[in-house]
């Protein structure tokens, strides 16, 4: 994207922000000044043989790094295809139709992103905003708020129904933060670690947001929906220090393009359904056990990168056993709980009342349209998502398949009405309870950051680890290459 067609951008989305709170993501007024982050230097003097365990962005971006310096790389990974939490689902549906399961939006201030895609000749697709009516589902009612009204179903001061939701947003949140909550590097700065000590909520009281305003940020804001579990620090640094510092856009044939092009120029050192049960680390090397299909398997090194996600880590004997911080970090770091349901139906019917593609619910549930990155007209034929996250994800991840479409087509129903007379078709792609990942992205709550990252962060003996769980820029796919390039450059340089 060119400067300009990127300020052409920015401008549409503020533009589209500023109009209700159908958009009510928004764009941060921080400046956007992150570097990506440096690759390691020409070749290995003392090339090494490095396994990396999992092939998601953070293990993809440690190995294309390793590679390139000299090193010999292997990469196991349990499930039979590379990319981690980032997933475009393209079956079961039609007419070429995608939707995204993992990593859901790239941002043009992810520098390291836009780096390789850059590299891998991938296409960015803008995100195209809903127009129309926002409709919600409170308290057992449904209600659609006009797109050019302020008003929202939400107990708002006077004065904060008059600033309207982008101005909630910046009176609340922007204009608050510190300046340099753009820099990743200073998490640990006192001034910027104490937002760590308090919740979302905490935060917009100390700023003297009305209970309204919570609740209005809790339905509507993937950052805020669980807004008394969630670090502030972790919202400042990730979701407006970074992702609102730039343009959000997708990938061409879905997000996953960038770590299948990665993992399909790195074919020759991925092993598949690779599953790691014990990593053992001597003063001389490393050897890691795991099980492919009933089968045992052994492999041998000199450093290991861990990328796996702490929720699988526990499951993962280490011999010697890992220091008491290390371990604590581990057992201890939250993540959220998500199952995402999606319905294939035959045309936008919502649009033929004014209504947009995006809707919000009380029920710990976002309504999506799919593939994002179009434009619908009434007769388009498109994807709804219904995404459940906490209580209701562990609620639905242990029906069968058929009762969670069920319960996502009611969820869907109730929020734009008639779906039934639509409905071709549906997926599910549940995090809570998929074995490789045991969750969605690691979700710090108050205090975890203080507490728990630089235990993530630091190496043990010959094992280096790497995620986005290892970032303060948590959740985020710029967080997890970034911290698999960090990792990388400490095993070159070990």
């Amino acid at each position: 994207m060119s400067h300009h067609d990127y300020n052409k951008s920015r401008r549409a989305f503020m533009t589209k922000v500023a109009s209700g709170v159908g958009a009510l993501t928004t764009f941060s007024l921080v400046p956007w000044n992150l570097e990506s982050e440096p690759s390691i230097i020409g070749k290995s003097l003392s090339p090494k043989e490095v396994i990396v365990i999992g092939a998601g962005l953070s293990g993809l971006a440690a190995a294309w790094e390793l590679k390139q310096a000299g090193h010999k790389v292997t990469v196991l990974e349990a499930r039979s295809v590379a990319g981690g939490r980032v997933k475009t689902l393209k079956q079961p549906f039609a007419d070429g139709l995608t939707a995204e399961a993992g990593g859901y939006m790239f941002s043009e201030a992810y520098s390291t992103a836009n780096k390789l895609i850059g590299e891998l000749g991938l296409i960015k697709k803008p995100v195209q905003f809903p127009t129309g009516g926002t409709a919600y589902y409170l308290a057992g009612k449904r209600m659609v708020a006009s797109a050019n009204s302020n008003v929202l179903p939400f107990g708002l001061t006077n004065e904060e129904a008059q600033l309207g939701p982008f101005g909630l947003v910046k009176k609340y949140i922007i204009d608050t933060l510190p300046t340099d909550i753009s820099n990743p590097d200073n998490w640990s700065n006192p001034e910027v670690l104490a937002l760590d000590k308090m919740s979302v909520t905490q935060y917009l009281k100390k700023q003297g947001a009305s209970q309204g305003v919570i609740d209005l940020l809790k339905t509507t804001q993937y950052y805020a929906t669980a807004p008394d579990k969630t670090s502030m620090l972790a919202v400042a640094k990730s979701d407006f220090g970074l992702f609102m510092g730039g343009a959000p856009f997708m990938l061409e044939g879905g997000n996953d393009s960038l770590p299948l092009k990665m993992a399909e120029k790195m074919n020759d050192i991925i092993h598949y359904g690779v599953q790691v049960t014990h990593i053992n680390s001597s003063a001389d090397g490393v050897s890691v056990k795991a099980n492919r299909a009933g089968h045992e398997m052994n492999f041998n090194g000199k450093y290991i990168i861990c990328t796996l996600p702490c929720t699988v880590m526990r499951g993962v004997k280490f011999e010697p056993g890992l220091s008491s911080g290390k371990k604590k970090a581990i057992e201890e770091y939250p993540y959220l709980k998500i199952t995402r349901a999606y319905a294939q139906v035959s045309n936008a019917y919502w649009k033929k009342d004014d209504v947009g593609g995006m809707a919000y619910t009380d029920k710990s549930a976002f309504v999506y349209t799919h593939p994002t990155y179009k434009s619908f007209t009434y007769d388009d034929r498109c994807i709804l998502e219904a995404y459940m996250d906490g209580d209701e994800s562990i609620k639905v991840g242990k029906m069968a398949k058929d009762g969670v479409i069920g319960h996502a087509l009611n969820l869907l129903n109730s929020v734009q009405p008639g779906l039934m007379d639509y409905y071709e078709g549906g997926a599910v792609k549940d995090w809570t309870y998929d074995p490789f990942s045991l969750g969605g992205p690691s979700w710090a709550g108050p205090g975890d950051m203080s507490a728990h990252l630089s235990n993530l962060q630091s190496p043990e003996g010959r094992i280096f680890f790497a995620g986005e769980h290892t970032t303060v820029l948590r959740s985020t796919m710029e967080g997890a290459l970034r911290s698999g390039i960090r990792a990388a450059k400490n095993v070159n340089d070990a």
